[in-house]
């Protein structure tokens, strides 16, 4: 587990992570939506595409969303930040330390 992020940080990262839930919700729903306005397949098997997809969502948010906690939360920032659910505009506000500590693996 990491060290906590300073107290401003934690404040807005509280705020940047319901616009990232808002963002994968919202998303959510279009994929939903398309789903279940698809004419090509019969009710039934839209349905149980539904109903897997709305499972998997759930784990989704379990993962994505999960982490609450002070300790945690340049790790749930970097988490958002590589599912692309924090944009460059929303990092920025946050100190230097913990954008380079938030940075995902592999960017540069």
């Amino acid at each position: 587990m990491s060290s906590p992020i300073p107290e401003s940080d934690w404040k807005l990262f509280k705020t940047v992570r319901e616009q990232a839930f808002n963002r994968f919700t919202t998303k959510v729903l279009e994929d939903c939506r398309a789903l279940c306005d698809h004419d090509g397949r019969p009710p039934a098997e839209r349905f149980d595409a539904l109903s897997r997809l709305t499972r998997q969502r759930d784990k989704d948010i379990g993962r994505l969303f999960g982490h609450s906690s002070r300790s945690s939360a340049t790790l749930a920032l970097m988490v958002l930040r590589a599912e692309g659910l924090v944009d460059d505009q929303d990092v920025a506000r946050f100190s230097p330390e913990t954008q380079a500590a938030s940075r995902p693996v592999g960017d540069t």
